[in-house]
């Protein structure tokens, strides 16, 4: 149930209304659906939640009337009613004699204070505002369009005083109408509503004859550019502009000669105040230097971490971080559609039968299926595809089946933990029914139009439901999950249509349970050296804001509750909360309207570790806490880990940078330092986004010194297999890999802590290469001569970048020599063992 909320209701009380605060030519415009009242920003389409039921029945053809500054709207109720809105959202009611007695849904007021309005059909009626008019509140015209027009809404251009209005029902035509005769022009076709089907409930004009117009269905804002100029079947210049808030009754009104901010495309500045800036503004859709929209692959789509997975997903990303997964599978898919969709024969569906092939106009689909969901999560099958339009990803579906409970990841949660904002959460009507959409503007800068639902049968078809907190879901023998994702609203829309209409075609969809979007939810959220960042929407006046949840300190920790109350003003806010160091926090934000609450999750990079050699057996893990006591300019890699395995083979603890394994830019650090207790040979690794296959990526070795020591590995030292060094601007992951010396079972302890990356200063590090020994040639090819002085040597082994000690021949003399013709190209550790047991290691690689 909607709350109800107390306004001041006048009516036909003169002194009373004189009370009424006018809106003024404001820059917002108005949306009125049903009885509730919306502040719509047409630059950035965010809607405000300005008041609810705000009157009994319904508020159609608003406009804003220049004469006295108030808005007004015909009523449903009472019968032939008009109503002034005042900004306070008090009421003014007038009924009119010899007004229609169908409730008109087409209205706009000239210059001069004429209503215009009209129901269905040519006839229209104009009715005097004008307060100091001797006909005021009366009817005044009587008339009657040339042409019968199938519209929603019109409104009048202060550049020409003339109404415009664009069709409906695919129609999608220009249309100038002179108000004084009723003579109807054609414009011609509007260009970007070319192929769509949607209802203009509501447009709205700025100074400059800049006509917009609202989708009721998808929310979106399209503009069509000084439409004054334009001539009969002559050039148009339009593009989408916004998107806004969808419903099945729309009305909008505005200040006709009040500004819109426009997006300039290409000055790198936010133009438009809408938090977005030249290419990734919708009104820069479509313009030659800005790329085409393109949608993220299902293949990496499907989860984020959460406390009682994380551990299970670190691994998963890690392992595909070491064996990258291809984004698609080749081969044909079939073509399922409502055509030939089967009607159910037993209580189960499948889900490639619910996938729609060819609805979007793509050139090819492909499955993208990420297969490894299945062994961390709750989903039990899962199928995905791709939709490419020449090789461009413009839509997804990752479809899920899960047992007893819905699917426990959701993408607007997902994304958010790995940087992307959350754009705007609206509705979008999709067969009648309110979805919540969502935009996400992913890190690389993809914008994606995002809609999740779930299907679960009956004994005779089928319920969906949708609801944006996933314990809002009841328990089910069965879930079929789907989130959608594209890079365009349109298709969201219609692909999402299209998989409705295959449910309903296989099993009957008795009912739609679809919960609320959230009015106030974090847009981007980070955490860093304790506090949590959040960036927050307020979209309906809320004043507070109850932050619950429960967070822990490490992966190993136990899960501790925590509930904070911050203010919040409306529209963005910026918050920093304290939290303290943490590795990740599952929080639920309540507002004081008691509204649908937004879920979050944040987390730190993982720590894990890789026990996948046959051999080896972890016998003790503990993640530990921060210390954290770095310069303030180094990158801290937080907490440290402590791991006991017993192996023949390796075992290798590693640490993501951020939570979604995706690349840092540390370009800028000449080096890593971190503590370290353990004895024999340390691999260190430092995983790049852009490599992709383990010898590729950089590697080096350090020679442990007995106890905890701090070991500062300098840039140049890591290079790959080939000797290559690289940039640090996309390291992504770092591994410490330990070897069993002897190939025999070995007990291997690893204990790193105090992990970071820094600039300049000095090595203060434990040197474990002797300063008097030199390689030369280095490179080499066939030989190699070491320069050393002091104790006599007893034994020389080349030690390769998978832990290998092999052999080498060698002479001694004043100088050392080494025959190396039998090593592959690549480096390795040269390990020289002296006759007092000291171990001098020096890096060679190996060119040809």
């Amino acid at each position: 149930m909607k709350r109800i909320q107390q306004y001041l209701l006048l009516c036909l009380i003169p002194w009373m209304a004189s009370a009424q605060e006018p809106f003024y030519c404001s820059m917002d415009a108005y949306l009125f659906q049903y009885n509730d009242v919306y502040g719509i920003n047409l630059a950035s389409g965010q809607s405000t939640l300005i008041a609810e039921d705000i009157v009994e029945g319904t508020v159609n053809a608003a406009a804003y009337n220049p004469v006295d500054g108030y808005i007004w709207g015909s009523l449903s109720t009472p019968e032939q009613a008009i109503v002034r809105i005042g900004k306070d959202v008090s009421l003014d009611i007038h009924v009119i004699d010899d007004f229609f007695t169908a409730n008109p849904y087409v209205g706009a007021i000239n210059a001069n204070g004429q209503y215009y309005m009209k129901p269905s059909g040519a006839a229209y009626k104009v009715v005097d505002l004008d307060p100091a008019s001797s006909t005021y509140l009366e009817v005044v015209v009587d008339g009657t369009l040339s042409i019968s027009l199938g519209i929603a809404d019109w409104a009048f251009n202060a550049a020409d005083n003339m109404l415009y209005t664009v069709t409906i029902g695919g129609d999608n035509r220009l249309f100038r109408i002179d108000p004084s005769t009723g003579a109807v022009t054609e414009l011609g076709p509007v260009p970007i509503l070319n192929g769509l089907n949607y209802t203009y409930g509501a447009v709205y004009f700025d100074v400059s004859g800049n006509f917009y117009v609202s989708a009721n269905q998808s929310g979106t804002i399209y503009i069509i550019k000084e439409v004054q100029n334009i001539l009969p079947a002559g050039a148009m210049d339009s593009n989408l502009f916004a998107y806004g808030p969808a419903s099945a009754s729309n009305d909008g009104a505005r200040c006709p000669t009040a500004p819109v901010p426009q997006e300039i495309c290409d000055n790198g500045i936010d133009d438009d105040d809408d938090g977005l800036i030249d290419c990734e503004d919708p009104s820069c859709s479509g313009v030659d230097l800005c790329p085409l929209a393109q949608s993220s692959g299902g293949n990496n789509g499907g989860l984020e971490s959460n406390n009682r997975l994380s551990e299970l997903i670190a691994r998963r990303n890690y392992d595909r971080a070491i064996h990258p997964v291809p984004p698609t599978k080749g081969g044909p898919l079939a073509n399922y559609s409502t055509q030939n969709a089967i009607p159910l024969r037993s209580q189960t569906l499948t889900l490639q039968e619910l996938i729609p092939v060819g609805v979007l106009g793509e050139t090819e689909a492909l499955e993208s299926t990420p297969d490894d969901l299945v062994h961390i999560t709750n989903a039990s099958q899962v199928y995905s595809v791709d939709y490419l339009d020449e090789g461009r990803n413009i839509a997804t579906v990752l479809g899920l089946e899960t047992e007893g409970r819905v699917y426990e990841h959701s993408k607007f949660i997902c994304d958010r933990l790995s940087g992307a904002e959350l754009n705007s959460v609206s509705k979008i009507y999709i067969r009648e029914q309110p979805f919540v959409k969502s935009i996400i503007y992913r890190p690389d800068g993809r914008r994606e139009f995002v809609v999740s639902f779930a299907i679960r049968l009956t004994d005779t078809g089928s319920v969906i439901e949708s609801h944006w907190n996933l314990d809002s879901y009841p328990e089910s023998d069965t879930y079929y999950n789907f989130q959608i994702w594209t890079a365009s609203i349109d298709d969201l829309l219609m692909l999402t249509e299209e998989i409705l209409a295959l449910v309903d075609a296989k099993a009957p969809i008795e009912e739609y349970v679809l919960s609320d979007e959230p009015h106030v939810y974090v847009q981007k959220a980070y955490y860093e050296s304790g506090q949590l960042h959040l960036q927050i929407m307020n979209n309906d006046f809320s004043s507070s804001l109850l932050i619950q949840g429960g967070a822990r300190d490490t992966e190993t920790a136990s899960f501790s509750t925590l509930s904070m109350e911050e203010d919040i003003t409306p529209y963005r806010n910026d918050l920093t909360v304290e939290m303290g160091q943490i590795f990740d926090a599952g929080l639920r934000l309540i507002t004081d309207k008691d509204g649908t609450p937004d879920d979050l999750f944040v987390s730190d990079g993982p720590w894990g570790y890789d026990d996948a050699a046959a051999s080896t057996t972890v016998t003790e893990y503990e993640v530990l806490p921060s210390q954290d006591d770095h310069a303030e300019d180094m990158h801290v890699v937080s907490r440290g880990v402590h791991l006991t395995a017993v192996t023949s083979d390796y075992v290798s603890i590693y640490r993501a940078l951020t939570p979604r394994f995706v690349g840092v830019d540390l370009d800028d650090e000449d080096y890593m330092t971190f503590q370290y207790a353990g004895q024999g040979i340390l691999d260190v690794t430092l995983l790049k986004e852009g490599v992709h296959h383990w010898e590729e990526q950089l590697h080096t070795q350090v020679l442990l010194t007995e106890g905890m020591n701090t070991y500062r590995l300098e840039r140049d030292q890591f290079a790959d297999l080939q000797g290559l060094t690289s940039d640090w601007s996309d390291i992504k992951t770092i591994v410490f890999t330990q070897r069993s010396e002897t190939g025999t079972a070995q007990e291997i302890s690893m204990h790193v802590t105090e992990l970071a990356f820094g600039s300049g200063g000095t090595v203060t590090s434990t040197e474990d290469i002797s300063s008097s020994t030199s390689l030369h040639p280095n490179p080499a090819a066939d030989h190699v001569t070491v320069m050393m002085g002091g104790d006599m040597v007893v034994q020389v082994e080349a030690v390769d970048l998978m832990g290998r000690h092999l052999a080498v021949p060698w002479q001694q003399g004043e100088a050392l020599e080494i025959d190396i013709k039998h090593l592959d190209i690549g480096l390795y550790t040269l390990s020289i063992r002296t006759m007092d047991d000291q171990v001098i290691q020096e890096k060679l690689t190996i060119q040809r």
